[in-house]
């Protein structure tokens, strides 16, 4: 059973890492002498379009995808008609509009449990929807401007040469300029030249554009999500509403409760994506699947011969793991099995090892159809973990940038290239902010007046995670006609993708025939009818008992609840402690080595 670190343990976490040589660079001998641990890792959590990132002590750039684990020192950038999202660890979200630049200057962890999160805004329209709780710290840093929010709120920035607007949606937000400070209010918007440091403008009202809107709507698809689980939470916890939207929560007789995504048939676990090296994990798993974050960093996958893969979330989301496989090795490949809370493999024969070629993971590239291959398992032999260095590519978290990629943060001066591009008609004719909606006036010569009678840019979808191949499934389709033209009811459902035809690899999911989307109903076999008993625990079932959604009932309906001490039935849940995370011995090449004894296969198993 995992057990919920104490503020003790992440004392002692904190040391081990210095012991190890492994802790991450400090902000000054502030943060040593607050003991702050940074131990940190946040999701990008959702990618459109071309989306950059930058580990810290790098001048290399990188196309990332969805569920990037983001820590501190990172940079993320977008390119044209590009956008992303960055979800913390208690659903807290930054969100980032075209041509945009954030960086993550510390992630960090107080002594006491507190999360601080300090972020730079360089460039571009992002919209803040922050959670704190438990003493976090958020804050947002523009040019000579702060903007620190006063508890639970969400604001825009947009910033574009010197030119500063906050725009207050809901809460309240304290913005801290180089001489003056100013709490700003709901539907508020303050505008600053950070140039000239004139004093701040402040006036009512908010006028909301595309962005606006979109952001709006993803906001209540990830509520909706989060009411409609099957297996309900009484905190935040970031992942958490894709597992209602990409598969179906059920009761596994001799496991308890688990989660099957929709899958095709012979899906396996750690079969999509890639491995990309973090100093202190090692080899560390990022998931293309949309719903890939949780079921890969927290609790453990299983196996039913009869049935498929599911996955069972832990007790408590308090260590975080690089991905809990079991590794093999031998002839130039590399393989490697998903392993249970014991660390031992979950399944055996030929069909439950991927397998590549060493030079494959070495470099970070993708683990797919293309690239996995079929090796006689008896030539490779377990080992802790891979011997294979990492190569510059593999410490990339994702592809090298093309050529002809425009993005903030660019060699040679962002602003001189955009200009020379729009000039050529290679860049879409999008604003990068609403600063010109300010009644100062601007040099014509700026990127803003360039573009001053357009609106901003958002993306077209919704849909949490990655969406699937087909972008544009069910955006017609009449049931769904009224989610994506803004308007929702009181029994707004969330849309949920079907991403495969199958359920935990063997039973067909019976989707809605004019949107392609799932809505719950599967074909199960007949020993899987019964229905489900009222608290959700079928004790006497022999075959896995799929559970029912909540709907508009939301939380308040009766089911399976996860709480701080495991899955229970009651009406309330506990909060998530801030996760810790395990790390590699200093020089390992592989992920993070189980800490549970006796199970050296189990490579990256979690602290127990």
């Amino acid at each position: 059973m995992e057990k919920k670190f104490s503020r003790a343990g992440i004392g002692i976490l904190f040391v081990v890492l210095m012991l190890l040589g492994l802790q991450p660079q400090l902000r000054g001998s502030q943060d040593q002498e607050k003991g702050y641990s940074h131990v940190r890792v946040v999701r990008l959590s959702f990618v459109d379009g071309t989306v950059l990132v930058k580990r810290p002590n790098s001048t290399e750039w990188a196309k990332a995808s969805v569920n990037t684990p983001i820590c501190q020192g990172f940079s993320l950038s977008t390119s044209a008609n590009s956008f992303a999202e960055v979800e913390f660890e208690n659903g807290s979200t930054a969100r980032l509009g075209e041509l945009s630049q954030l960086d993550f200057t510390e992630l960090a962890l107080s002594p006491k449990g507190a999360k601080i999160n300090h972020l730079t805004f360089d460039q571009g329209y992002a919209t803040f929807h922050l959670r704190p709780e438990h003493g976090d710290e958020y804050s947002v840093k523009v040019a000579n401007a702060t903007v620190i929010p006063h508890g639970k709120a969400e604001f825009r920035t947009d910033f574009t040469q010197g030119r500063l607007r906050v725009e207050v949606f809901d809460g309240s937000a304290e913005v801290t300029g180089s001489a003056q400070t100013a709490k700003v209010t709901k539907n508020k918007v303050l505008e600053y030249d950070t140039n000239s440091q004139m004093a701040f403008n402040i006036s009512r009202g908010i006028d909301k554009d595309a962005w606006d809107k979109w952001v709006q709507e993803r906001d209540t698809q990830t509520t909706l999500a989060w009411n409609d689980q099957a297996m309900g939470m009484g905190s935040r916890v970031y992942g958490w509403s894709d597992l209602d939207e990409y598969g179906e929560w059920a009761y596994f007789p001799g496991y308890g409760y688990g989660w099957s995504p929709f899958v095709p048939m012979g899906w396996a676990p750690f079969s999509l994506g890639q491995w990309s090296w973090y100093p202190g994990w090692g080899y560390t798993w990022i998931s293309a699947e949309p719903w890939g974050w949780l079921p890969f960093h927290y609790g453990y996958w299983n196996y039913l011969p009869s049935f498929g893969y599911f996955w069972t979330p832990p007790t408590s989301f308090v260590a975080w793991n690089p991905g809990a496989v079991s590794w093999y090795a031998g002839g130039g490949y590399v393989g490697w099995m998903p392993v249970n809370a014991q660390g031992m493999p979950i399944c055996s024969g030929a069909g439950c090892m991927t397998t590549v070629k060493a030079t494959t993971l070495q470099n970070g590239a993708p683990v797919d159809p293309t690239t996995r291959v079929h090796v006689n398992t008896n030539a490779l032999v377990a080992t802790s973990r891979p011997p294979v260095a990492p190569s510059v590519l593999a410490k990339l978290s994702g592809t090298p940038v093309g050529s002809g990629v425009i993005y903030p943060g660019m060699p040679g001066g962002f602003r001189q290239q955009y200009l020379a591009a729009r000039s050529q008609n290679t860049v879409a004719a999008t604003p990068v902010s609403r600063v010109s909606r300010s009644s100062a006036p601007m040099p014509t010569t700026t990127l803003t007046a360039v573009q001053r009678s357009a609106s901003v840019a958002a993306p077209k979808i919704i849909l949490m995670g990655q969406t699937p191949s087909a972008r544009t499934v069910g955006l017609n389709a009449p049931e769904h006609k009224s989610f994506f033209g803004r308007t929702f009811g009181s029994n707004a459902q969330p849309i949920r993708a079907q991403l495969g035809n199958t359920l935990g690899g063997n039973y067909r999911v019976a989707p809605n025939a004019a949107a392609g989307m799932m809505r719950g109903n599967l074909n199960q076999p007949a020993g899987m009818r019964g229905a489900e008993p009222r608290f959700g625990v079928p004790h006497s079932a022999s075959a896995p008992v799929f559970l029912s959604h909540r709907g508009s009932a939301g939380l308040s309906a009766p089911g399976p609840r996860m709480t701080s001490g495991g899955i229970r039935m009651e009406s309330g849940g506990g909060r998530m402690a801030a996760p810790s995370v395990t790390t590699a011995p200093s020089g390992g090449f592989g992920t993070a080595p189980s800490m549970s004894a006796g199970h050296p296969a189990a490579s990256a198993g979690p602290h127990r």
